[in-house]
């Protein structure tokens, strides 16, 4: 796990990143201080560029509507496995411990389980 601090102006960001194998830290930085400010957020003047504008599909049934619903490509995540992750759960399980990622059915699991080339691996146990 690394602590990274993003200082730009006056406002600071503080993240900890725990999915080391998606994230490239100087690129994330460099993301971060050219990216909006909280200022920006607070006073409303940053637009909202969400792509689920762009969807189009369903996000609700019509009434009488018995169609499943698909889940819109935001919300969808991959299936967590890999070395490291299989690794911790197991630990764990061998331990007796459960963890607040697993009784939440945390979607992001993965990430955090996975570790990366450093092989760091979170869990809050």
């Amino acid at each position: 796990m690394e602590v990274v601090v993003v200082v730009s102006g006056v406002d600071v960001c503080v993240v900890i990143v725990c999915h080391l194998m998606y994230v490239n830290i100087d690129e994330f930085k460099s993301r971060l201080e050219s990216g909006p400010q909280l200022s920006q957020f607070i006073s409303g003047s940053v637009g909202s560029d969400d792509k689920w504008s762009d969807y189009s599909g369903k996000l609700r049934r019509e009434k009488g509507d018995n169609e499943r619903l698909r889940l819109p490509p935001w919300l969808k995540r991959e299936i967590p496995v890999g070395h490291n992750y299989h690794r911790l759960k197991e630990s764990l399980r061998s331990l007796g411990l459960n963890t607040v990622c697993e009784e939440a059915k945390c979607p992001n699991i993965g990430e955090c389980w996975g570790g990366g080339q450093h092989r760091t691996s979170t869990a809050t146990i």
